[in-house]
C-alpha cells in the first residue's frame, strides 16, 4: 500500500519564512559528522520479570528472551568499543553525517532513513561486510551520506530538535522492523549540539534527552521465528503448527522493545531540562497514546502517535518520585506496554555530591598521611 505524490509550487505564491522556504539548489555542507554502526544478532530479554501471556515461558511459549537484529553505534572503524548510550545519530541542520555501516549478522542488510537526503543507505551488505563508499556502474566510487538541508530541520514553533528514524531498507516487508532493526535520527537547528564527533555530541540546551519507540513488535513476522522456535521451544520449525494463542503470545507491545516496566535509566534530576523523542512505528494496531504521569510536561501530558509519525516533548522535570509511562490505551497496558522513570530530588543529588567529596577528601588524607609517615 504505497503510492507516489508530486508536490508543485503554486503560482503567485511566496513563502517566506526560512523553515519551509523551498531550495532548489543544494546547500553548502558546514560540518561533516561520522557514525560507526555495527550490525549484530543478540538474544534480547523483553522482560526478564514474569508476567501475562506475552512474556511467560511454557509449552508451545516462547517467552521474554527472543532473537532480534540491533544497530549498535561504536567509536571507530576497529568496530571494538561501542557506545553504552545506544546508536542516536544526531546533527544540525547544514551538515553531513558520513556512516561506515557492518553487517556482523547472518543475512544483508542495509542502512537507510526518513527526513534528510541520503546517498547509498539502500544498498544491502553482505554479512561480514563493511559499507563505507560503494561503486556505481560508471566504476565511480560514491560516500555514504546524509544531509541535512534546511527543509530537514525544526519548523518555526517546533522544539530546537526533531526526530526522525533510520532503518533497513533491502525490502519493504516489515520483518526488519518486527527483529529490531531501527534508531532515532535527531535533527537540531544550528548551534544547538556541542562540537564533538558521533557519540561525543551532546545538546547544549538540555540536560538530559530520551528516544522512545512506542510499537508492537510482532515476532511472527520476524526473520528471527525459526530460529526462535528452536532455541527455546526445542522444536523443528518446519513441523512446528503455531496456534491462535501462540501468534498472540509473539506480539510484544513495548516500548523500545521493553515491557511492564522493564526499560530501566530514565532518570533524571529535579528541574533539569528534558526532551523525550517519541516515535511511532508498525501498523493499524499501533495508534498509541503516550501519557506521562508528572506535572510539567510542556502543553499536554497525552501525546498521540500513528505509524510513521514521531514527536519531540519538552519536559522541565518537576515534583521527585518515580512516574508511570505509559500507553493509554487499555489493552496495550494490559499487554505491558508501560515503564516508569524516576525524577530525583535535590536533596539526593546533593547528597550524592557531598559523598563523593568526602570520599575524595578522606582518600588525599589517607595519602597524605602514609607519604608523611614514610618520610
Amino acid at each position: 500500500m504505497r503510492q507516489w505524490y508530486k508536490v508543485n509550487e503554486c503560482p503567485g505564491k511566496k513563502v517566506n519564512h526560512k523553515y519551509t522556504k523551498l531550495n532548489k539548489t543544494p546547500q553548502p555542507v558546514i560540518h561533516a559528522i561520522t557514525y560507526y554502526c555495527l550490525l549484530i544478532e543478540a538474544n534480547c530479554y523483553l522482560s526478564p520479570s514474569p508476567g501475562s501471556i506475552f512474556v511467560g515461558k511454557g509449552k508451545n511459549r516462547i517467552g521474554s528472551r527472543y532473537k532480534k537484529v540491533v544497530y549498535r553505534e561504536y567509536t571507530d572503524d576497529t568496530f571494538i568499543l561501542f557506545s553504552p548510550v545506544g546508536p542516536i545519530i544526531k546533527a544540525e541542520v547544514g551538515e553531513q553525517i558520513v556512516i561506515i555501516f557492518k553487517n556482523n549478522a547472518t543475512r544483508p542488510y542495509s542502512i537507510t532513513t526518513h527526513g534528510v537526503r541520503a546517498s547509498g543507505g539502500h544498498i544491502p551488505v553482505k554479512p561480514g561486510f563493511i559499507l563505507f563508499m560503494f561503486s556505481e556502474p560508471s566504476g565511480n566510487f560514491i560516500e555514504v551520506t546524509w544531509d541535512v538541508p534546511e527543509s530537514s530541520g525544526p519548523g518555526v514553533t517546533d522544539p530546537n530538535c526533531i526526530s526522525y528514524i533510520y532503518y533497513s531498507t533491502v525490502d519493504f516487508v516489515m520483518v526488519k522492523i518486527e527483529a529490531g532493526l531501527l534508531g532515532p535520527l535527531v535533527i537540531c537547528r544550528p548551534g544547538t549540539l556541542k562540537r564533538g564527533e558521533g557519540p561525543d555530541r551532546e545538546r547544549s540546551d538540555v540536560e538530559r534527552e530520551f528516544a522512545l519507540l512506542f510499537m508492537v513488535h510482532d515476532e511472527n513476522k520476524s526473520w528471527y521465528l525459526g530460529d526462535n522456535i528452536r532455541t527455546y521451544l526445542g522444536l523443528n520449525p518446519e513441523n512446528f503448527t503455531p496456534d491462535e494463542e501462540f501468534e498472540e503470545s509473539n506480539k510484544m507491545h513495548g516500548i523500545n522493545g521493553k515491557l511492564y516496566g522493564n526499560l530501566h535509566g530514565l532518570e533524571m534530576t529535579q528541574g533539569q531540562k528534558v526532551d523525550w523523542y517519541l516515535i511511532g512505528m508498525g501498523n493499524e494496531i499501533d495508534m498509541h497514546t503516550v501519557h506521562f504521569h508528572t506535572d510539567l510536561v510542556h502543553r499536554a501530558d497525552v501525546f498521540d502517535l500513528f505509524p510513521g509519525t514521531f514527536q519531540t516533548v519538552e519536559m522541565v522535570a518537576g515534583n521527585p518520585g518515580t512516574w508511570l509511562l505509559h500507553c493509554h490505551v487499555t489493552d496495550h497496558i494490559h499487554a505491558g506496554m508501560e515503564t516508569t522513570f524516576t525524577i530525583k530530588g535535590w536533596s539526593v543529588f546533593l547528597g550524592n555530591v557531598v559523598m563523593l567529596f568526602l570520599a575524595s577528601l578522606i582518600s588525599h588524607l589517607y595519602f597524605f598521611s602514609f607519604y608523611t609517615t614514610r618520610n
